[in-house]
């Protein structure tokens, strides 16, 4: 990285960073809600909590939780920098 490209070569770091960690949560969430029995969860604490809950469907036969479509993204400060430089980059949902 070169000081004329990236004048703060940290931030540009922290940044990617970011944007790693959207991709990842967002991809992680998807399985989730989509029951992928690969998907392997832990709690920060260790405890069980019901996937099932997230996962069935409603009675029209449709998903509780939709999660590719009208999902919006929002950020303070650094997170609100994360989302807009997110906004014009094509998602990896293959992450």
């Amino acid at each position: 990285m070169d000081k004329e490209t990236y004048p703060f070569p940290l931030r540009s770091e922290q940044l990617d960073f970011r944007h790693h960690e959207v991709n990842i949560t967002y991809t992680t969430f998807c399985r989730l809600i989509r029951n992928d029995p690969t998907l392997d969860l832990e709690t920060i604490d260790g405890s069980s909590f019901d996937k099932t809950s997230w996962v069935n469907l409603e009675k029209k036969g449709e998903d509780k939780v939709k999660c590719s479509e009208g999902v919006t993204l929002a950020g303070h400060s650094f997170g609100g920098c994360t989302v807009v430089s997110i906004s014009g980059v094509p998602f990896n949902v293959h992450y």
